[in-house]
């Protein structure tokens, strides 16, 4: 919690002060920069409460109850598409105008705040095992507990960080492609994120169920959850990838756009259609089955090379420099994924990936 209230703080000030720098790291174009400075100077008021809420739900997931991100998530996805419906369009007999991308980012935010309200509430009045209290915010870990923390803890951080880093980076360089290639892809990641959210939960379940179960010593036990998760997210991914190959081209057709922008839309679900499979198998190993051995370091190590050294490398030549096509340039961002999914896997046949758990 003191470590999200810190680098929430540090977004908000920096996204709230250089709106327009920021938007120009993503795209030339002087309209979209304009439009995408307005959406930013309210989301970054989006960040704490965002950060917070998440620490919560997945704090109290993590000790059995999977419920309350259910009812988060399901009050979330009302109260957002609610109230971008009622700031972006307006609704005049009640004299709230139509904002537009501003109100995209207001309902956004609404839906943020209910979230931390939700978390709050319920983790200072019910939560029964964790028992936190604000005071908790200026008190400082113990020794032991800060070392468990450095250990498993900040490999996962900094993986994520950097994954997060590089899905910027990704649509710097899809955005620099042209507004083409950056409205198509925004058509695009819709669906893929939509099929990406049952390979999470997949993730979400198998961290910590396999993190209980290693706790708890039960080694091989472990194993077999491994086996399982990773059978169930090939399924998953299967089943994605056929939604997003037939139902892609049919989504595109619910957009106003050019046709410059729906050939290259086409061409890049065809791509999603390929990549949503081993997001799901990958997603499952590193963000659930390994990470729930404590397999941090290995898995930080991975996302730095694969990602790192050989997708966004090779996205950028083949998008900025040699102006391939859209489909491979998306493969090549994301190729990342498919080593993951093979080396991952060959890693939980082992046992390195269990790590016994220590006493704080």
């Amino acid at each position: 919690m003191q470590i999200v209230i810190v680098m929430g703080s540090v977004f908000a000030v920096v996204t709230a002060l250089f709106p327009d720098k920021i938007m120009s790291l993503y795209i030339r174009d002087p309209d979209v920069i304009a439009e995408g400075a307005k959406y930013l100077k309210i989301t970054a008021l989006i960040f704490l409460p965002h950060g917070i809420s998440l620490v919560m739900s997945n704090v109290i997931r993590a000790v059995g109850n999977a419920r309350l991100g259910l009812v988060i998530s399901c009050l979330s996805f009302v109260v957002n598409i609610g109230c971008n419906y009622i700031f972006i369009f307006g609704v005049p007999f009640l004299g709230i105008p139509a904002m537009g991308v501003t109100g995209a980012a207001l309902g956004t935010l609404c839906a943020r705040i209910v979230e931390l309200l939700v978390c709050v509430v319920y983790m200072l009045r019910f939560e029964k095992q964790l028992r936190y209290r604000l005071g908790g915010l200026i008190k400082l870990p113990k020794k032991a507990l800060f070392g468990e923390f450095i250990r498993l803890g900040l490999p996962a951080i900094i993986s994520d960080t950097l994954l997060g880093v590089a899905a910027t980076v990704i649509s710097m360089i899809l955005g620099r492609m042209g507004k083409e290639a950056a409205s198509a892809y925004a058509i695009v990641v819709v669906l893929e994120r939509l099929c990406t959210v049952a390979t999470g939960g997949i993730a979400s379940a198998a961290g910590v169920m396999i993190g209980q179960t290693v706790g708890r010593g039960e080694y091989e036990r472990a194993h077999k959850e491994g086996r399982s998760f990773l059978a169930i997210s090939v399924f998953i991914g299967i089943a994605a990838s056929v939604l997003v190959r037939f139902a892609g081209v049919w989504s595109i057709g619910l957009y106003e756009i050019t046709e410059d922008t729906r050939l290259i839309a086409v061409s890049m679900m065809d791509a999603s259609a390929v990549i949503v499979f081993f997001q799901a198998v990958q997603s499952a190993l590193s963000k659930g089955i390994l990470r729930g051995g404590g397999d941090t370091k290995f898995l930080m190590v991975a996302d730095v090379i694969f990602q790192w050294i050989a997708s966004i490398p090779l996205g950028a030549i083949l998008g900025l420099v040699l102006n391939w096509s859209p489909f491979w340039v998306l493969i090549a961002l994301r190729i990342d994924y498919i080593i993951k999914s093979v080396w991952l896997t060959i890693r939980l046949g082992g046992t390195k990936w269990i790590h016994k758990a220590k006493t704080v």
